[in-house]
């Protein structure tokens, strides 16, 4: 079940610097390892955006190689109460989006998750969201999973 060339549901190549608040992380592990990250991802940058009815969290890895970027992307409606929700495929309330830029010649190649878990904390007197993620995707008959995933994203505008 892959989607390739699509947009995300907010577009990581606007995240070119490397925008985060100090106090902001986004880590997790990759399950096989993978050429531009090895099996630890940790965000250079780091997005919470609320638009129409959606919120996103996104972290993009760029790791010092001109062009190239790796990002984890989960989108939920603003209203889904705080807790664990499960993750589902594209076209689903909850869903998740993987994406590969592995060198400046390529292209991007867009994976939604197969499946996963969501469990999200926010903290509106801080306009912070803390977040645990675990999500598979499917690409060239391979799984990939991302575990141990853990975010704290700050936002500018109310969370």
């Amino acid at each position: 079940m892959q989607d390739f060339n699509q947009e995300l549901e907010f577009t990581v190549s606007n995240l070119t610097e490397k925008n985060r608040h100090p106090d902001d992380y986004f880590t997790a592990t990759i399950t096989p390892p993978l050429p531009l990250t090895g099996d630890h991802f940790e965000a250079d940058s780091i997005m919470y955006s609320a638009i129409g009815t959606n919120s996103a969290i996104t972290g993009r890895f760029d790791g010092g190689v001109p062009n190239s970027y790796l990002a984890i992307q989960v989108v939920f409606p603003q209203g889904l109460p705080d807790g664990e929700h499960e993750v589902g495929p594209a076209g689903s309330a909850i869903r998740g989006t993987f994406v590969f830029h592995p060198t400046a010649s390529s292209s991007s190649e867009h994976v939604r998750a197969k499946k996963g878990k969501l469990h999200i904390e926010r903290h509106p007197n801080l306009n912070s969201i803390n977040a645990a993620i675990e999500m598979e995707f499917e690409y060239q008959n391979e799984t990939i999973k991302v575990s141990n995933g853990k975010v704290h994203a700050t936002s500018d505008n109310p969370i």
